[in-house]
């Protein structure tokens, strides 16, 4: 069910961010093919050179990041995590505290990944501009994954789960082109614990990417632009206390 797009972009991906050097980040890309998208690649990323050569490579560029984009607030928490912590928390879930110093103790590298998609031109915005070429979403995996199947024993254990139970209700979503070739990929990388986890949370920020850019009326946007800001994609799927 795939509609008018708001921008044309001629890739989308989702974006699994290490929290350091010494492990992979993954990216989940998507293409476009007319007024449709398509499912392409799936693949780690070591370093920061790596992504600008992944940058380079894709001029026309939506980003689904797992990973705060923007952090005003010194201490404390943001809005976004303000907003979503009663919700997570009735529902048995949680969500870190974000503020600069937080990141700085945990994830000191992120400052400098923002700046390297600043130096790339994207444009940090809750939902797809059409005047942008590059733009880049902040989204929580764990969240999209509820969103997309609202039963959290299979969010906990999705890395486990995903081709009986999560990738169904993906692929109902989001269509059989979209979707055609994941399980090829999915399955020899799902093998690893640890790796599919995080090879499934990449897939789940660019299935919001889709979300975002191809069906903006099904997304949920928690906090705002000034003071950081988390997009979920809501789906037939999604637990009512996410639906506004």
């Amino acid at each position: 069910m795939q509609r008018t797009l708001w921008k044309k972009y001629e890739f989308i991906a989702g974006v699994d961010l290490s929290w350091s050097f010494r492990k992979d980040s993954w990216v989940a890309l998507a293409k476009r093919k007319g007024f449709l998208y398509e499912f392409c690649d799936l693949f780690a990323l070591k370093d920061f050179l790596d992504f600008e050569r992944f940058f380079a490579a894709h001029p026309s560029l939506l980003l689904a990041i797992d990973a705060p984009l923007r952090i005003p607030n010194s201490d404390g928490n943001r809005k976004p995590e303000r907003e979503l912590a009663p919700l997570l928390r009735k529902a048995g879930w949680g969500i870190l505290p974000i503020s600069r110093s937080f990141i700085l103790s945990r994830f000191p590298l992120l400052f400098e990944f923002h700046k390297l998609l600043e130096k790339h031109g994207f444009q940090v915005v809750p939902v797809p501009e059409p005047s942008k070429a590059r733009v880049v979403i902040e989204v929580f995996a764990s969240l999209s994954a509820i969103a997309l199947c609202a039963d959290l024993k299979i969010v906990r254990q999705r890395g486990e789960v995903f081709i009986e139970e999560l990738l169904p209700c993906l692929k109902e979503e989001t269509g059989s082109f979209f979707a055609k070739n994941l399980e090829t990929y999915m399955r020899p990388l799902l093998l690893e614990r640890q790796k599919g986890r995080d090879v499934v949370d990449a897939l789940l920020c660019l299935y919001t990417a889709w979300v975002a850019t191809v069906c903006p009326e099904r997304i949920r946007i928690f906090g705002n632009p000034e003071e950081g800001f988390i997009v979920v994609p809501l789906s037939k799927f999604s637990p009512t206390w996410l639906i506004p």
